[in-house]
């Protein structure tokens, strides 16, 4: 597991803004297997997000943990 963590690191720091599919493909790996070390990856805040479903993208992150949550905000009720 740390093993494909850091492989992932490494290439999302390489190659910013690629696509879930596409980092499966540059690694010889199928989306599945990557799954989970990236989101292990994202929660201590050395991946960050863009997009959502199939149009995300992955950027190098801040070392900051993901806040609980996600990005998305709430609406005050009125």
């Amino acid at each position: 597991m740390d093993e494909m963590q850091a492989t992932l690191l490494e290439h999302v720091k390489a190659n910013p803004g690629q696509r879930g599919e596409q980092i499966a493909g540059a690694l010889g790996t199928d989306v599945g297997t990557r799954r989970l070390p990236m989101k292990k990856l994202i929660a201590a805040g050395s991946v960050r997000t863009e997009g959502q479903r199939r149009g995300m993208n992955y950027h190098a992150g801040n070392g900051q943990p993901a806040k609980a949550g996600g990005a998305k905000k709430k609406r005050a009720a009125k």
